[in-house]
């Protein structure tokens, strides 16, 4: 089987970007992968921390062999983080025809790469189902098998195929705001909508997202690294009951008050 590329986003975070290394290298295909890392330039050239924290982000990703080969490109100038990703998955998924797309405030667990690559090999044609997720939300998953999928897409750790991509609806073009969340939960999702695209999804999150700082949020759920998640045979139709648990939780964190990044995340799944 050919691993894809994995493609790590960052920009200021070392201490973050670090953790999510560090997992990655502990992923069972890492020694078997190629990592390519985009790294944005500084929004003000002249804020010397900023700059600070830019140079450790790029001393830290050259500092060891996280994978059995490691990719650095710099940028000069600030793109964001939409512009950043769009021509970082434009110019590898090109190449290499398949990507993970990973960001640097995500822990992996040690077999989401399996997850991954196996994902991508079982299901390479059934167009239906245009990406793949490592993170899954903490919905009610009684019953479940350990894989289903739903018309949505997830940003914290996700996989395609070059034409899945290639066919995404007015992609380059999104207006949404300018991060990651919003882009795949909001342009993504509207065109998986409208080609009736499905995501797979692993009944367990092998991603953690460490991006929160110090705040509790309902939608991190339990994560185990060491979970390894199987490929029973599936019908490639989106999951009613998973669809009907997950519009329960988004219900119920809309009338706890809650400011849900779900809702940015997942886009219109629920709306």
């Amino acid at each position: 089987m050919e691993l894809a590329p994995i493609v790590l986003f960052t920009y200021n975070r070392p201490q973050h970007t670090e953790k999510t290394l560090e997992s990655l290298k502990g992923n069972f295909l890492s020694y078997e992968s190629r990592l390519i890392v985009f790294s944005d330039g500084p929004k003000n050239p002249e804020d010397q921390n900023e700059i600070q924290k830019i140079t450790a982000v790029r001393e830290l990703v050259n500092s060891t062999n996280w994978c059995k080969s490691v990719q650095l490109i710099c940028g000069n100038e600030n793109k964001g983080a939409k512009k950043s990703m769009f021509d970082g998955v434009n110019t590898i998924i090109e190449k290499h025809k398949k990507i993970i797309v990973i960001q640097d405030d995500l822990v992996l667990g040690n077999n989401f790469l399996l997850f991954m690559n196996t994902a991508f090999n079982l299901y390479e044609d059934e167009k239906k189902i245009r990406t793949i997720s490592g993170y899954c939300f903490p919905i009610n998953k009684t019953g479940f098998k350990e894989i289903f999928l739903l018309d949505n897409c997830s940003s914290w750790g996700w996989a395609t195929w070059s034409d899945r991509w290639e066919n995404q609806a007015d992609f380059k073009n999104s207006a949404q705001a300018n991060s990651i969340r919003s882009i795949i939960g909001d342009a993504l999702h509207e065109s998986l909508f409208v080609n009736e695209g499905l995501t797979l999804y692993p009944k367990h999150s092998l991603v953690q997202n460490i991006g929160f700082n110090e705040s509790n949020h309902n939608y991190e759920g339990s994560f185990d690294p060491n979970t390894l998640i199987s490929f029973p045979s599936i019908v490639i139709e989106e999951s009613k009951s998973a669809r009907k648990n997950a519009s329960r939780f988004f219900k119920h964190s809309s009338n706890k008050g809650e400011v849900s990044l779900l809702k940015k995340i997942f886009g219109k799944l629920f709306s």
